[in-house]
């Protein structure tokens, strides 16, 4: 009768040591990568979503009260209880407003951004600006800062949102605050908005919004607004931010 003789088979701590060690590496290498992909698809989709319910909003007040260039506007160019009124009627109720900030408590809606190349002040604008904002926070906890001016010249609504709500986050242009106008007044004679991407020419230059001066989605724009058109960026690339994109998430 043949003994059959079993063998065991093991790693040896050595082996087991390499093996681990090149897991490790290989985990070092990747694990940046897939967390910034994940990061960087959290942006887009938030974005895109916000874009969709603030566009979404000035088409149901457009059903309600006609084409937006048949709205009501301001009589003066600027003006806080204006800019509220005009968002109250036909703003405010098409989206599902957790909060409205007043300019005495504005830091609970709304918290200053810088610019993409880390100039502090980005908004307000101007000290007339100062004047007619009015800031609010969404029920998903996206923060508004938004006024309705320019109504001496190109009549607009002008609404910027931080996908990290206030306080949270990079509160950097082109990071997680983006902006959005739309025009009472159709200036390129083809009506597209609310719109993320330039307005001045019938043509969208993707490389004008990258290197347009003061606005541009650049680092190397050394101004207060620079990365305004980011978002413009991401919606005409297919609300996908490219690959050479100047913000690391």
């Amino acid at each position: 009768m043949t003994e059959t003789i079993k063998v065991r088979v093991a790693f040896t701590l050595a082996e087991v040591l390499i093996t681990l060690g090149v897991i490790g590496v290989v985990a070092a290498v990747t694990l940046p990568t897939l967390i910034h992909n994940y990061k960087k698809s959290v942006v887009e989709t938030k974005v895109k979503k916000t874009y969709a319910l603030i566009a979404n909003a000035v088409r149901m007040s457009e059903a309600k009260y006609g084409e937006i260039a048949e709205w009501d506007r301001c009589n003066v160019a600027y003006g806080y209880e204006c800019s509220l009124q005009i968002l109250e009627k036909y703003i405010f109720p098409e989206l599902k407003i957790d909060k409205i900030c007043d300019q005495d408590n504005e830091e609970e809606c709304w918290t200053p951004p810088t610019s993409l190349s880390g100039v502090k002040g980005a908004l307000p604008v101007s000290s007339t600006e100062m004047q007619i904002r009015v800031t609010s926070v969404l029920n998903n906890g996206t923060s508004l800062y938004m006024w309705a001016g320019g109504q001496l010249t190109v009549p607009h609504i002008q609404i910027w949102f931080d996908i990290d709500g206030p306080k949270k986050g990079k509160n950097m242009l082109g990071a997680d605050v983006f902006g959005i106008q739309s025009n009472f007044i159709d200036t390129t004679g083809s009506r597209r908005g609310p719109y993320m991407v330039p307005l001045s020419s019938k043509t969208i230059d993707e490389d004008a919004i990258r290197n347009t001066a003061l606005y541009g989605c650049s680092k190397e724009i050394n101004d207060k607004m620079a990365g305004y058109y980011c978002g413009g960026l991401i919606q005409l690339n297919n609300w996908k931010i490219p690959d050479d994109y100047p913000v690391k998430f």
